[in-house]
């Protein structure tokens, strides 16, 4: 006996629903909430990818992978973080910078706002 089967197959509509990337948006120092400003080094991905943080305020790097990354900010030195350790970064002077992991350039960018 046969009985059919169905196949469902997901149309792409043009909208963007992508939440793959989030952008977070971080208050100055005074508002900001240990979580708020957070960002989690991992599976080879910063999460998220895409920040917004106003003058004075900071942001907390957190590696909770397995492996050791070094991230950068702009043009700012590397810091290397073991798996487990956090990195605080202050966001002192308006800009745009590259967020980059400098042992995995490939596959570990981002950009940080400071407006």
């Amino acid at each position: 006996i046969l009985l059919p089967v169905a196949v469902v197959i997901g149309i792409n509509t043009g909208e963007d629903n992508d939440s793959s990337d989030p952008v977070a948006t971080v208050a100055a120092a005074s508002d900001v909430t240990a979580a708020a400003g957070a960002v989690q080094v991992t599976n080879f991905a910063f999460v998220p990818k895409e920040l917004t943080v106003a003058p004075g305020g900071q942001l907390t790097f957190q590696n909770t992978s397995n492996t050791e990354h070094r991230v950068q900010v702009g043009d700012g030195e590397a810091k290397i973080l073991a798996a487990g350790e956090t990195w605080q970064w202050n966001a002192t002077e308006p800009g745009t910078f590259e967020l980059v992991c400098t042992a995995h350039p490939n596959e570990m960018t981002g950009e940080v706002v400071v407006e």
